[in-house]
């Protein structure tokens, strides 16, 4: 049988990913009646009806499902291989994406040491929190709090379990010292910690009152400058904690949560996400090592 055009494939892959003709065609640049017509004819062409049309919603067939899963492993394939035969002519930088307060607080301050050890690869920093798709966008190694449901087409690296506590200036005292420092991203921290470190309730309502912030790294800011107490993942103080310009009183617990690495494949050993695979599991052994003294048993 010959194969159905690839251009039909792909605009059908669109339709169903983005669950519409319309935000399909707007990603494809194509109009509403252009992109009807080409899943019609694809249809048409291998006799079956791919997807239910509702005014409401649209829902793969049983066949449609089946398409759709061979036609964008094909996708990223070629996508992969288009990558790997460009690369060595264009000397494209690793993309590496990561979530914004670790970027800031802890990966780059390291970077030089990756660029020291490897002054051949460049690499392109990206930060984005939450889900995403390595593949499609084109991303060598996404560091994630793995919060959110995972790709199961991605490669997932277990990096580090997260640690989080109570830190604030040193010699903190009066209303301050009593003054819990919040975030919309992270609201339930202090609750979470409290019940991991199994702080009464009673202690953890103490606080003679709150700040907020609507990000987790304003929050950590704040209490840099002495605003009050917030609580911090450890990886993101672990270096003020050392510079003496935050205080860790009553050490760090283990979270409900964890990094990870996002690949879109295994790499290949000597390849560039290999070596940046490496440093960075050496750099988060490093950091475990350093932070072991703030740790509570």
């Amino acid at each position: 049988m010959k194969l159905p055009p690839l251009e039909n494939l792909r605009i059908f892959e669109a339709v169903a990913r983005l669950q519409g003709f319309t935000a399909a065609g707007e990603s494809l640049g194509l109009s509403h009646s252009a992109v009807s017509r080409r899943v019609s004819e694809l249809e048409s062409r291998l006799n079956v009806q791919l997807m239910h049309r509702t005014s409401r919603r649209l829902a793969l067939t049983p066949e449609g499902k089946v398409l759709l899963e061979a036609v964008q492993e094909a996708l990223q394939r070629i996508e992969e291989a288009t990558e790997e035969i460009l690369r060595p002519a264009r000397q494209r930088p690793l993309l590496v994406s990561c979530e914004r307060s670790l970027a800031m607080r802890w990966l780059i301050p390291r970077l030089s040491q990756f660029q020291d050890a490897h002054p051949d690869l460049p690499i392109y920093l990206s930060t984005g929190n939450g889900a995403v798709d390595v593949a499609r966008e084109h991303i060598d190694v996404a560091i994630r709090r793995a919060d959110f449901a995972l790709d199961p087409r991605a490669v997932c690296i277990p990096l580090f379990t997260e640690q989080t506590g109570p830190v604030a200036l040193p010699g903190l005292s009066g209303k301050a010292l009593l003054t819990r420092l919040h975030s919309t991203s992270r609201p339930d921290a202090w609750k979470t910690w409290a019940r991991r470190a199994r702080v009464a309730a009673r202690a953890a309502r103490g606080a003679a009152s709150d700040l907020h912030f609507d990000h987790f790294f304003l929050s950590l800011r704040a209490a840099e400058a002495g605003l009050g107490m917030a609580i911090a993942p450890l990886f993101m103080v672990v270096d003020s904690l050392e510079a003496r310009t935050l205080t860790a009183p009553q050490g760090f617990v283990a979270d409900d949560s964890r990094y990870i690495a996002l690949m879109r494949r295994l790499p290949e050993p000597g390849s560039p996400e290999a070596r940046f695979m490496d440093w960075l599991h050496a750099a988060v052994e490093e950091t475990l090592s350093a932070a072991r003294p703030y740790c509570r048993v």
